[in-house]
């Protein structure tokens, strides 16, 4: 039996009422979060009215995640707190330490960007967890799966080496097929939370293997927003097999810390690469961890540093939501759900059933809604609460990202629901809905991703005997019993 997931002794919980938490603690936690900003505003720290609504929400949401992470794999806790960070904690913090480009400045007053901002970031919150309520009355349990069988160690071990290789050749794939093997390749996150999820003997060197080779891989290109989103959700998926509460708001603490001082490094970083070429993996792991080092020593010694609130601009996307609601409707009119249409299309039809379908069509809603052109090599989105605005205004934006966050938090229930009977199924999850976390991202972004992933994953476990038997729902079953047939699945060997 797993002592991860059935404790010897497991805590006692309160009678829950609403999301999570009893109605005396919802009154503690929105109390002293009132109280915090109240200090903020008696030190003159600029805090209008939903200004400070707005970091009130931040610290309700931040301890509602903090304390039910151990109730419920917190997902949609972790989108909503992303959301709040680069939605509202980082304009405020712009207004003290502004960048040094004055593009990144915010282009309406902050109160009029936070009177819309706020409520869309509350209703974002509030529909992300309307639909898993339920599973957030009691601590959610889970069947002994049993001990992994030899068969199933050896194809959960073939699919990490299997996602390893893809990984590693994944510039050699044609662009058409580019996608699948991205998904393909983040299998090997899959077997690896398998492990990690059974609790066998052996899987942290598993783990450990796959997020050193990702490191590997970040470090060599100055990209690391894939090693932070699967990271956030090993420790989501960690701290609720380990029943944490505030441990777990305070990695998040240290996460977003640890964000902070790469971001401050990354672009002297990049043009390290750029300047040496090719570069060993010893002598990239020396310099990147000697910037850090010299970023916490002797922050911003010099002119030609990177400012506060250059780092702060990257966490910033009130920044691109401020251009667009002083575009919107004064020099172009709402779109009136155009790009939601245009984003279901772009989803759901194939290029050769409509053949008028657009390349780089979140580049042009860019430009379009915020009058500024990106480089051909550079990549931004209108983000969600910022493209509903676009959409259908102040009030309109704000229930349409309540329906945005529910459509989220629908099929997290989904995949939650499943693992109730087999817990493996969150591991699925992170395959399809991961990129829900960026709030940056456009509409379309968000959901080719997430229908072009489902579909991938749904094929393999109906294509797969073994997969489909390793991920059934019926009830009881051990891992024991699963076996696997060599000429089943080349993953076995």
């Amino acid at each position: 039996m797993n002592p991860l997931l059935f404790p010897s002794a497991p805590r006692k919980f309160p009678s829950i009422q609403r999301l999570g938490l009893p109605l005396e603690k919802w009154i503690g936690v929105i109390f002293f979060s009132a109280v915090g900003v109240l200090f903020f505003g008696l030190l003159n720290l600029r805090v209008g009215l939903w200004t400070g609504l707005g970091l009130v929400l931040t610290l309700v949401v931040f301890a509602h995640l903090g304390m039910t992470g151990d109730r419920c794999v917190a997902f949609p806790g972790l989108i909503a707190f992303a959301g709040c960070v680069q939605w509202i904690v980082a304009p405020w913090l712009s207004g003290f330490f502004p960048p040094s480009f004055p593009l990144f400045e915010m282009s309406i007053p902050l109160e009029r960007y936070m009177s819309y901002v706020v409520p869309a970031t509350a209703a974002f919150w509030l529909g992300l967890h309307w639909p898993v309520r339920r599973e957030m009355r009691q601590p959610l349990t889970f069947p002994d799966m049993g001990e992994f069988s030899p068969g199933v160690r050896r194809a959960l071990d073939g699919i990490i080496l299997a996602g390893l290789f893809l990984s590693i050749f994944s510039r050699w794939i044609p662009s058409k097929f580019g996608f699948a093997g991205y998904v393909l390749a983040s299998f090997r996150f899959f077997a690896a939370l398998c492990w990690m999820l059974n609790g066998a003997k052996g899987w942290r060197l598993r783990v450990g293997i796959v997020f050193v080779f990702m490191f590997l891989q970040a470090t060599a290109e100055g990209i690391f927003y894939q090693m932070i989103h699967w990271g956030g959700y090993f420790v989501l998926v960690y701290a609720f097999q380990r029943r944490w509460r505030w441990k777990l708001a305070m990695t998040l603490i240290a996460g977003v810390i640890g964000l902070g001082l790469l971001q401050a490094v990354k672009q002297e970083y990049r043009l390290f690469l750029q300047e040496e070429g090719e570069v060993r993996a010893v002598e990239r792991f020396q310099k990147l961890g000697g910037l850090v080092k010299q970023r916490i020593s002797r922050p911003y010694t010099s002119e030609s540093e990177a400012t506060v609130g250059d780092v702060l601009a990257r966490f910033n996307q009130g920044w691109i939501i401020a251009r667009i609601m002083d575009r919107v409707p004064r020099a172009i009119p709402f779109a009136r759900g155009e790009t939601i249409r245009e984003a279901a299309i772009y989803t759901l039809v194939p290029r050769v059933l409509y053949p008028e379908k657009r390349e780089g069509a979140s580049k042009a809603l860019f430009t379009q809604y915020t009058g500024l052109p990106l480089r051909p090599w550079t990549s931004m989105g209108l983000g969600v609460i910022g493209e509903l605005y676009a959409n259908f205004g102040v009030w309109g934006g704000v229930a349409a990202t309540f329906v945005y966050g529910w459509v989220v938090g629908f099929l997290f229930s989904i995949f939650l629901r499943r693992s109730l009977k087999n817990i493996f199924w969150l591991a699925v999850a992170s395959l399809v809905l991961l990129p829900v976390v960026e709030p940056g991202w456009n509409i379309e972004d968000v959901s080719n991703h997430i229908f072009k992933a489902g579909l991938i994953v749904f094929f393999l476990v109906w294509a797969v005997p073994w997969l489909r038997r390793f991920l059934a729902l019926s009830s009881p079953w051990t891992i024991a019993q699963v076996t696997v047939d060599r000429a089943e699945t080349p993953l076995a060997r």
